[in-house]
C-alpha cells in the first residue's frame, strides 16, 4: 500500500478494512447507458464492461475514500467526467478535477512523469480493452491503455456510489487544506498532527444529511 495511502488510513476516525466495490450491479442498473457511453469514448471494446475492480482505498462504516495520486490526472479521466451522472453527485470536486484532468497542464505533466513505463502505461488488460498503446510516453492517438482503464475504472466507483446510495469520498494530492495540499500533510512527519483538519475535510465532501 503506498505510503501516502497508509498515512491518510491511520489519520481517518472509524477506518475498516477496504471494501471491493460490488460492481456487477452496474450492470443492472439505471446508469448502464451512461457507463457504457464513458467506456466506449474512451475505446473499450468489450461488449459489456468487465466487472471487476480492486477494493476501495479506505472504508468506513458508512462510506468510502479514494486516494488520487498523479496517476489520476489526464485528459481519459478528463472525458469521463464529461458525464451527465456528475450532476448527480454534487459533493465531488468537479470544477477541481477538471481543472486538474485538463490535457497538457501540471497535472497531466506530473501524471506523465510517473506513469509512461511499464505497467503504468500499458497491460495486457488494458490493452485486451482499450487496444494497443502507443509508445511510452506518446498521448497522441490511442494513447496509453492503462491510463485509459484507470479513468473508467475511477469512472466507476464514482457511479457505483449513486447505485448502493453509499458516499465516496475523492481526495486529491492538489487538494489544499488550510495553507498545505494533502500531499504535502501526507508526506510530513508530523502528518497526524494535522487529523482533526484532514477530517474535517473529508466531512465537508460527504453530502448533506
Amino acid at each position: 500500500m503506498p505510503k501516502m495511502q497508509v498515512r491518510l488510513a491511520a489519520i481517518i476516525k472509524n477506518e475498516f478494512s477496504p471494501r471491493r466495490p460490488e460492481l456487477v450491479r452496474l450492470l443492472n442498473s439505471n446508469y448502464y447507458d451512461a457507463i457504457m457511453e464513458a467506456y466506449q469514448d474512451l475505446g473499450g471494446d468489450f461488449t459489456n464492461f468487465p466487472p471487476q475492480i480492486g477494493a476501495y482505498d479506505i472504508s468506513t462504516e458508512s462510506f468510502d475514500i479514494e486516494l488520487d495520486e498523479y496517476l489520476h490526472y489526464n485528459r481519459y479521466r478528463q472525458s469521463t467526467l464529461e458525464s451527465p451522472i456528475y450532476i448527480m453527485l454534487p459533493q465531488f470536486p468537479l470544477e477541481l478535477y477538471c481543472a486538474w484532468c485538463a490535457p497538457g497542464q501540471e497535472a497531466e505533466i506530473k501524471c506523465l512523469h510517473a506513469g509512461s513505463h511499464g505497467g503504468k502505461w500499458s497491460t495486457p488488460s488494458s490493452e485486451r480493452q482499450f487496444g494497443i498503446s502507443n509508445a511510452p510516453g506518446d498521448l497522441s492517438g490511442s494513447g496509453s491503455s492503462r491510463w485509459k482503464q484507470r479513468a473508467f475504472n475511477d469512472y466507476r466507483k464514482d457511479v457505483l456510489s449513486l447505485v448502493i446510495n453509499r458516499p465516496l469520498v475523492r481526495i486529491s494530492v492538489y487538494d489544499k487544506i488550510g495553507d498545505y495540499t494533502v500531499e504535502q500533510i501526507l508526506d510530513s512527519p508530523n502528518y497526524m498532527d494535522f487529523a482533526p483538519q484532514v477530517n474535517a475535510f473529508v466531512e465537508s465532501r460527504l453530502p448533506s444529511m
